[in-house]
């Protein structure tokens, strides 16, 4: 298996593809009080001699869901 991330021109990542994990949601704390949440559409974890990479997968809906008050 080859990954290329064609955006930001890193090398191309090649190895044996270990798992794919589906969409999930994530909340990451960043600074005293203050989270990044989002969801992560698909992560396929790639191992390559004894690094693991994992290559998040955003596929774009243009959905934006409606504010609750």
């Amino acid at each position: 298996t080859v990954i290329e991330n064609r955006r930001n021109g890193l090398p191309p990542i090649t190895g044996r593809h270990v798992a794919t994990y589906p969409e999930f949601e994530f909340r990451v704390p960043i600074y005293a009080g203050y989270y990044m949440n989002g969801f992560i559409d698909r992560v396929d974890l790639i191992e390559d001699g004894d690094a693991l990479y994992c290559h998040i997968i955003d596929y774009k809906t243009n959905y934006i869901q409606d504010a609750q008050a």
